[in-house]
């Protein structure tokens, strides 16, 4: 299970618009690929949703 905080990044303040910052992205993507699990889980505290028209 990979566990993610996307509440600090994620605001309208930044351009793009994200949800994770570059070193917890990498991180995410590092250990996501260097699993050996059959099944891979990702949870955030947060809802996901596209992020369109500040909405």
């Amino acid at each position: 299970m990979f566990v993610i905080d996307p509440r600090w990044f994620s605001n309208d303040n930044i351009s793009p618009r994200v949800c994770t910052g570059p070193v917890q992205k990498a991180w995410l993507f590092d250990a996501l690929s260097a699993s050996t699990a059959t099944f891979k889980v990702l949870a955030s505290g947060m809802t996901w949703y596209r992020k369109v028209g500040g909405v």
